[in-house]
């Protein structure tokens, strides 16, 4: 069975168009669980008409009170029934394959739980926003996959490039995450992702299969991501946004999120007294990280 946790708020402009690219999938699915956050626009009007001429089974939850993004998410996530769980957000368009695309790569990747994508970009209009993919802008690129790749899946998201909206995932993995989220630079999806990360179950499918739709009403998006890509492009800079009290089960992930955090605020002195850490966490890549730490903390050193 295949679901899809949607959530709304004041969505009216472009839920119709959302809505119905997941109804036109190759690979249809089963059900589409929305968690309404207390719109006060005609978004739930729109909904109901849809699902008056639809087959698939729509269910409409309409909150109470505004819950915010990430508790919401949690919600309608808590809400489906299906074995796969496809993230959607209000405002994009989804590629007639991914959902096909998606259920295909797990059959592949039985040991995996967890999966996202790419997407291109596209502006209010629909028209293409640039001619780099969500990867490229927030750093998501070929380097970053290589290491990824090659063993260091959780220093590569330091800083989340999981979009919830490209995301996918068994039911297994699901767990109250939004108390670890802060509505700032952790929420739902890059919970989702550590928790896959945590036993190496989180993969990736390299191709586009939404358009990610940037406006200014967006509820979350990659807006400071594209400000500064050179922050999230390079694995080695020392910056972890890993919630310090996420629930890892892995003892690895535990020491690398730890010396990651060392990593962020330690000063020229602990860096070098670290060493012994860094040949721990990073095996054959520790002098890397290290060599990176030494000249990054010596030229903050310098400036002050």
């Amino acid at each position: 069975m295949l679901s899809v946790a949607l959530c709304t708020y004041n969505g009216e402009k472009y839920i119709t168009t959302q809505i119905n690219s997941i109804l036109k999938q190759s690979t249809p699915v089963d059900e589409i669980v929305i968690c309404d956050d207390g719109s006060t626009d005609n978004t739930i009007a729109i909904i109901d008409e849809i699902k008056q001429n639809n087959s698939t089974n729509i269910i409409i939850h309409r909150n109470a009170y505004n819950l915010g993004v990430c508790a919401n998410f949690e919600l309608a996530v808590s809400l489906c029934k299906g074995d796969i769980i496809f993230l959607s957000d209000q405002d994009d368009i989804w590629n007639p394959y991914k959902v096909k695309t998606i259920v295909s790569w797990f059959e592949t990747n039985p040991h995996k739980s967890a999966v996202f994508t790419d997407a291109t970009l596209i502006k209010d209009n629909e028209e293409p926003f640039s001619e780099k993919t969500l990867w490229e802008c927030i750093g998501f690129n070929k380097k970053m996959r290589k290491f990824f790749d090659k063993g260091l899946p959780l220093e590569t998201f330091f800083i989340n490039k999981a979009t919830g909206a490209t995301m996918a995932f068994r039911k297994e993995i699901r767990f109250p995450f939004a108390k670890y989220c802060n509505n700032d630079n952790v929420l739902h999806d890059y919970c989702i992702a550590l928790k896959a990360l945590d036993n190496n179950k989180l993969g990736y499918i390299n191709k586009t299969l939404i358009q990610y739709r940037l406006h200014e009403n967006q509820q979350a998006g990659i807006s400071y991501q594209l400000q500064h890509p050179e922050i999230f492009s390079n694995i080695h800079r020392p910056l972890c946004n890993i919630p310090s009290n996420f629930p890892f089960e892995n003892k690895t992930s535990y020491q690398h999120v730890q010396l990651g955090h060392k990593r962020a605020y330690s000063n020229f002195r602990k860096t070098i007294g670290s060493f012994a850490d860094y040949i721990r966490c990073y095996k054959r890549h520790f002098l890397y990280f290290f060599l990176y730490d030494i000249i990054y903390k010596s030229k903050q050193l310098s400036v002050k």
